[in-house]
């Protein structure tokens, strides 16, 4: 791939065999959030910003935004009527744990095929 500066997306899977399996390879940061959501959260790092700068010639700023703590972040996808209950019902004993949630379109015939027909999201932190 010859990636030497910038962000990289990187998916692997270890076989049963012991084997690295690769997935998927790309010059860019992680969708569904991670880039955005997930890596800012779980390490304080702006990683935004440090793909930018980077892109730009700027080396990048390795100054953390929190306590490294070790903060447990997840996306959930609203894939189906059972996963709308599980976010009520976090969204009634833990909303502080809702980091942010969007997208919520509950006409549930429709069917779940890639990432663009999912049916909502939302991030948890330290749940």
């Amino acid at each position: 791939m010859d990636i030497k500066n910038g962000a990289a997306h990187v998916e692997f899977r270890i076989l049963d065999d012991g084997d690295i399996g690769i997935i998927e390879i790309g010059a860019r940061m992680g969708g569904d959030f991670i880039g955005t959501d997930l890596t800012p959260i779980s390490t304080g790092f702006d990683y935004i910003k440090m793909v930018i700068d980077v892109a730009c010639g700027y080396k990048p700023s390795f100054d953390c935004k929190r306590n490294l703590s070790k903060a447990k972040v997840m996306v959930k996808f609203i894939l189906n009527q059972e996963d709308i209950i599980e976010y009520e019902r976090i969204k009634k004993e833990k909303p502080e744990s809702i980091v942010r949630s969007g997208n919520f379109d509950l006409d549930f015939t429709n069917e779940v095929i890639d990432s663009s027909t999912r049916h909502g999201y939302y991030i948890l932190k330290d749940i």
